[in-house]
Formats: structure tokens, C-alpha cells, sequence
């Protein structure tokens, strides 16, 4: 059961936005078969920048 806290913030949240923000950090793999990032790798530097920018 949701509090009221939770609703207020549940109906405040864009989950598209959240949905396709998410989905765009798959854009940069270390290993395009297996999707992964590993640490310290160009693509997780990326994929943090991504992040900074929003």
C-alpha cells in the first residue's frame, strides 16, 4: 500500500522521460555482443557523461 508520500511523487514522475533516458545509456557498450561496461572502459567515461548532462 502506497503512502501518500509515494503517490505525490509516483504522479510527479515522467516515466517516459526516465523510460528512453535509460534505454539511451545502452548506446555505448565495451563488447557490442554482450551490451556490458566495463569499469574505467571509454564507454562507461561515456556513458557517466551522458549521465552528467541529463
Amino acid at each position: 500500500m502506497f503512502s501518500i508520500k509515494n503517490e505525490n511523487y509516483l504522479s510527479a514522475v515522467d516515466v517516459d522521460y526516465a523510460y528512453e533516458f535509460t534505454k539511451g545509456l545502452e548506446e555505448f557498450k565495451t563488447n557490442e555482443k554482450l551490451g556490458y561496461r566495463t569499469a574505467g572502459s571509454e564507454a562507461e567515461l561515456k556513458t557517466g557523461k551522458k549521465i552528467e548532462e541529463g
